[in-house]
């Protein structure tokens, strides 16, 4: 879907750079579809895992995130919110879980899922938005490490008592 989306933004500048570890994927990986959709498009680069010392250039180098998860089962998607809390504006499948940081920091848009029509429009209108300024600060209190860390730990406190 997000292909077939950024296939219809008619801009010949716009760039989609693709990354993720498409060997582990839950309910198998579609990367060789994504490939072949993709290689008639020059705009369209299939980047593979980004390595975690390397994923700061990474958001440096985007404007915008998108997680159009396909997948119902999908739980959260931590790299959007990883991207919000960097300041680039994620768009999201609207899906349990998946909308969670987008929702609760204001700082993209969401989409229907398995709609490519509204992503493309999501990809197109997504710098226009006014989008709060609190929304990286607020990502990094819902979803940084410390709150992480600090709810893992009031969990198996919680397991003792």
């Amino acid at each position: 879907d997000l292909v077939r989306a950024f296939q219809r933004v008619d801009d010949s500048a716009a760039r989609l750079l693709i990354g993720g570890d498409f060997e582990r994927i839950a309910g198998g990986s579609v990367i060789d579809d994504v490939r072949a959709a993709a290689a008639a498009d020059s705009r369209i680069r299939i980047l593979g895992f980004i390595p975690a010392a390397e994923i700061a250039d990474f958001y440096a180098s985007i404007d915008v995130l998108a997680l159009p998860s396909i997948n119902s089962l999908e739980a959260f998607g931590i790299v959007q919110a990883e991207a919000i809390m960097a300041g680039i504006p994620a768009i999201a499948s609207d899906r349990p879980g998946v909308r969670r940081a987008v929702a609760e920091t204001g700082y993209g848009l969401l989409v229907p899922p398995e709609d490519p029509a509204s992503l493309a429009e999501a990809l197109r209108t997504v710098a226009d938005l006014k989008l709060p300024e609190d929304g990286p600060k607020r990502a990094r209190q819902l979803f940084g490490t410390e709150t992480v860390l600090d709810e893992f730990e009031a969990v198996f406190r919680d397991a003792e008592a």
